[in-house]
């Protein structure tokens, strides 16, 4: 009795982590979210923890603006356990009468039926199991590689199998009602201790304040914020290329989206104006917050730190740096200081 006690509370406490996590960003300078509600009415099976934010702002990886992020947090006392993609499908893996599958088809229909885009997120301490099918097409920001999953190979395929079994179980009728389906599903492994793996921009005041240093990685999002890629041609080298493996793919789907390039060309756009080249005015822009002290820069070719370096010394004026946050605002959950 003890024992279910203290796992019950440990339940209830992984459940409170998340909704402060989300709850901290009611108290931006900006106003960013309505509500953030706890074992809220709707979505049902997604209603541990839900955001609504002030308007669709924030966008999922598809460019779908979200217009209510629901959470399970799902606490395990056991963390060893891994998650399969069988699991899904399985009601008894997350101890309900319906599969999480089924509960994110019934989200995702209510969201609609609210005139809401809706994204639906697991949060566990569980981890999803690399050698299984799931972990393969799990991308690192949590939603699943539907260019693995949906690759247009047959049903005797291992992702054909997966694809068929999800749809029966579902009852759907095609693999486009299924990829549809899964758009607004996420898997966030995180563990108790752990919080939102992206920026806490909700500490960057705490940072300025107690004059603390922050160095952002990866500022030019993978080399994209040069300009020089293209959406409907894909590398034959760097990041994105297949001559990296899953470290290509995984770039991919984090950034080789229609959106993206359509952002960028419109930077690429303001950087032509200004005689600047875009690799040059994205840092700057990166360093213009005051907390930014410095960045973590990477290059392949002694020449491609030319204008990342020179960046330093190339000031942003109030109007261009304005227009630069209001031109990439949706990529950032919100900001405590732009």
């Amino acid at each position: 009795m003890g024992n279910s006690v203290v796992v019950l509370h440990q339940g209830f406490d992984y459940q409170a982590r998340w909704f402060w996590i989300e709850g901290l960003r009611l108290f931006r300078s900006e106003p960013v979210l309505e509500r953030v509600a706890i074992e809220a009415p709707a979505p049902r099976g997604f209603d541990d923890v839900v955001s609504y934010p002030v308007r669709p702002r924030d966008r999922d990886v598809w460019g779908q603006p979200v217009g209510i992020d629901g959470f399970q947090a799902k606490f395990h006392a056991d963390q060893s356990r891994l998650i399969r993609a069988a699991d899904l499908a399985n009601p008894l893996f997350i101890g309900a009468q319906t599969s999480l599958l089924e509960r994110l088809r019934a989200a995702t229909a209510a969201s609609n039926s609210d005139g809401r885009h809706g994204r639906f997120t697991l949060v566990t301490p569980w981890h999803v199991d690399r050698n299984d099918l799931l972990g393969r097409i799990l991308s690192p920001a949590g939603e699943l590689r539907m260019s693995v999953l949906f690759d247009g190979r047959g049903l005797r395929s291992e992702s054909g199998k997966l694809r068929k079994f999800w749809r029966e179980h579902l009852g759907l009728g095609d693999d486009d009602v299924l990829q549809d389906l899964l758009r607004h599903f996420r898997i966030l492994e995180r563990d108790v201790e752990q919080t939102n793996r992206e920026i806490e921009r909700e500490l960057l005041p705490l940072a300025q304040e107690e004059q603390l240093a922050v160095i952002p990685f990866n500022p030019l999002a993978g080399g994209l914020l040069t300009g020089k890629y293209r959406h409907g041609e894909m590398p034959d080298n760097g990041r994105f290329s297949v001559e990296v493996g899953k470290f290509g793919e995984i770039y991919q789907d984090r950034y080789w989206h229609k959106r993206q390039f359509e952002t960028v060309e419109k930077l690429g756009d303001i950087a032509k104006l200004r005689g600047e080249p875009l690799a040059k005015l994205s840092i700057a822009w990166v360093l213009a917050n005051p907390v930014i002290t410095s960045a973590i820069l990477g290059a392949s070719r002694l020449d491609q730190l030319t204008d990342t370096l020179a960046a330093v010394d190339l000031q942003l004026d109030g109007e261009l740096k304005k227009h630069l946050d209001e031109l990439t605002v949706e990529y950032r959950r919100g900001d405590a200081i732009r």
